[in-house]
């Protein structure tokens, strides 16, 4: 099957599937979209110092999705699709470890093994959520594949301040496949998760899907406080466990603002591989303009402790189209070597429709 055949069946089965909810009253429908333009402008790395030809720089990367979801009976059915612009759906730079840090030149990730053609390629998120009734306080199940709660950055470029993910964002899922008992009262909030094997090994693909090859499954807890009406900062806790390297993973975020231009996150992780990882983020925002600040580092106890710093410009060019101007440096530092800086320079458009 020809891929522009696969996504549109995916598309349509999607709208069908989500529609047939309730016909009778389908303008209770929500549709959202947004299209991901990179242009890498610049990209500068050691692997380049011997002549090596550059088939990242100048290079446009481009990526749609759409979100589809409908609610009745106090079940919320959704779907997002996933369209990337490359056959693989994947454009890694040219820049080693920088590239995997890049959030627009991963047009793939998806938490779920994928290779070029498969099921989890596209699928972002095929989910319930059942708001459970009767109860003394907020209680929500999931079931599907979903976005993980644990982490500090989003997966889509038009919730995100930054094109380029830091590095803390590949050491916790993106999408989970499984069930979530969420719940919230006043300020707190939590979660208990049961899915699979978020870090395990990959199987090859079945049909159209990809199946983890673990034999194990993932346990979660997250814990969060947030009030705006207090001056105390956010806090989110995650814990999530796996059957590869890592075990379990620790993440733990302080968030908030400094002034109502100016906000601040702070990410803490650790696992059985990572001794300790952190970022810090700053943010501010004036008007349609908005300037972001990253410092990232990543310590394995090992020869390298790798670090990155990213800047970030923003502009709303019209309530729907956002332009954002990227710098990030990525350091390596791996012992002995020469030359560990990566440096690249990002164009990107965000279209949304909602």
């Amino acid at each position: 099957m020809k891929k522009g055949s696969f996504v549109l069946n995916m598309l349509l089965a999607a709208l069908i599937v989500v529609g047939s909810a309730g016909l009778g009253r389908a303008g209770d429908l929500k549709v959202n979209a947004f299209v991901d333009v990179l242009y890498i402008a610049a990209d500068d790395h050691p692997a380049l110092d011997g002549g090596a030809k550059n088939v990242v720089e100048g290079q446009f990367v481009a990526k749609g999705e759409l979100d589809v979801e409908k609610e009745t009976d106090g079940v919320t059915f959704r779907i997002d699709l996933d369209f990337p612009s490359s056959e693989t759906g994947t454009a890694t730079g040219g820049g080693g470890s920088l590239g995997s840090t890049l959030a627009s030149t991963n047009m793939s990730v998806t938490g779920l093994p994928g290779g070029p053609n498969t099921f989890a390629e596209h699928i972002e998120q095929a989910k319930f959520v059942w708001a459970i009734p009767g109860l003394p306080l907020d209680l929500n199940l999931t079931g599907g594949v979903f976005n993980s709660p644990i982490g500090y950055e989003s997966q889509d470029a038009p919730d995100r301040s930054f094109v380029a993910y830091g590095q803390l964002f590949a050491l916790v899922p993106s999408n989970l496949a499984g069930i979530e008992l969420a719940g919230s009262m006043g300020a707190l909030s939590g979660s208990v998760l049961f899915t699979d094997d978020w870090a395990g090994a990959a199987a090859g693909p079945v049909g159209t899907l990809v199946l983890p090859a673990s034999e194990e499954n993932s346990f979660g807890l997250t814990l969060g406080y947030s009030d705006a009406n207090t001056p105390i900062p956010d806090l989110s806790v995650g814990y999530i466990t796996t059957s590869g390297p890592a075990d379990a993973t620790l993440d733990i975020i302080v968030s908030g603002a400094i002034t109502p231009m100016l906000s601040y996150a702070v990410e803490y992780l650790t696992d059985d591989v990572v001794d300790a990882a952190f970022a810090v983020t700053l943010g501010a925002t004036h008007g349609k303009h908005a300037l972001g600040l990253r410092y990232d580092s990543v310590d394995t106890g090992g020869a390298a402790t790798p670090t990155s710093l990213t800047v970030s410009a923003a502009c709303d060019l019209a309530e729907v189209l956002t332009a954002r101007l990227e710098y990030v440096t990525y350091d390596s530092d791996v012992s002995g070597a020469g030359s560990t800086d990566a440096d690249m320079i990002l164009l990107q458009f965000v279209a949304t429709l909602n």
